[in-house]
């Protein structure tokens, strides 16, 4: 299991943007997605990557979010995809962290499991999960910690945690 530890910082406001004008509430760090293409060259391809509650970004093949002011390809509920078990090379997960985030966001909440169980469901066997939170969920059943990654946004900031699961290529 890789081990490691990242100082990023917060992106510049006009990246929260969305394309009605309005501020976006959430966004990776800036620099994070070109770190983990370059440690996890997995995710560098964005063929057959689902990214569950994309918001503003553009990283993945299939990007699922429930709002419409989003840059996403699906326009509904990342916690119910439809897509076919076992379908996604990768997953990316970046939702809000707690009930005040999703309010302030103006979104219904929804529990991280609810979105880690349709992920892993997705997930082809030998594929890679990556979850960025600030509180670690704990691993789906079955899969393994392949890296744990700290992420550190500055002085003053909450810590981010981001987890790389993998699912067996055999099913435990």
């Amino acid at each position: 299991m890789k081990k490691l530890f990242w100082s990023l910082h917060i992106p510049i406001r006009q990246h929260y943007t969305r394309a009605d004008g309005k501020e976006h509430y959430g966004v990776f760090p800036t620099g994070f997605e070109n770190k983990v293409k370059a440690e996890f060259p997995e995710f560098a391809n964005d063929e057959g990557i689902v990214h569950l509650c994309s918001g503003l970004s553009t990283w993945g093949q299939y990007r699922f979010d429930i709002d419409p002011q989003s840059k996403a390809t699906h326009i509904q509920d990342a916690a119910h995809t439809g897509l076919a078990d076992g379908s996604a090379r990768g997953v990316i997960l970046d939702p809000y962290y707690s009930e005040e985030d999703y309010k302030y966001a103006g979104m219904p909440y929804v529990n991280c499991y609810d979105f880690l169980r349709e992920g892993y469901r997705i997930l082809k066997p030998g594929g890679l999960f990556l979850v960025l939170h600030s509180r670690p969920p704990k691993k789906p059943k079955g899969s393994e910690l392949y890296a744990l990654i700290a992420v550190s946004m500055g002085p003053d900031r909450q810590f981010r945690c981001c987890q790389i699961f993998r699912k067996p290529d055999i099913p435990q």
